[in-house]
């Protein structure tokens, strides 16, 4: 049994290292690392592709995820303002 949880979590490790909450930029990343093999691979040093990207993936990331958190944010707190009961107006 322990020979296919070792597996099993290794996979989720990684996927949870490489992906982890922004799947597009796991994406770009992998699709800029093919193009960077490929134009190598013809002969134009292009060694300069993958930097750039990871600053500018990591930007939108942090971006992307903080605006989750505010729209999630706002969200909770009109679904608060829902639920508490209306009080009426009461005299002195």
């Amino acid at each position: 049994m322990n020979l296919v949880r070792l597996p099993v979590a290794v996979g989720r490790f990684l996927y949870g290292f490489v992906v982890g909450d922004d799947w597009t930029v796991a994406v770009v990343m992998v699709l800029a690392l093919a193009l960077t093999g490929l134009l190598v691979s013809i002969g134009i040093d292009a060694w300069w592709l993958v930097p750039p990207l990871a600053v500018v993936m990591t930007g939108i990331a942090l971006w992307r995820r903080e605006h989750k958190g505010m729209n999630q944010l706002a969200v909770h707190s009109q679904s608060e303002v829902a639920r508490q009961p209306r009080s009426s107006a009461s005299a002195p």
